[in-house]
């Protein structure tokens, strides 16, 4: 199935599977990720929170 069709578009990165998110933004990206799965990132990763550009704790993510 096509990426857009799990991810809103406003917020699709790459191939629409995974989203970066700070801790601020965990509810939003939930919002926009349908059939989600949610990843604690390590310290040592350095991705950038999708709506506010800070330091990513979580990744948001689809298994499709």
């Amino acid at each position: 199935m096509p990426a857009h069709f799990f991810m809103h578009p406003d917020v699709m990165k790459g191939d629409g599977k995974m989203l970066f998110v700070c801790k601020n933004h965990v509810v939003k990206g939930l919002q926009a990720t349908i059939i989600p799965h949610i990843g604690k990132l390590s310290e040592h990763r350095r991705c950038t929170c999708k709506f506010c550009k800070g330091k990513a704790q979580y990744k948001l993510f689809h298994l499709w």
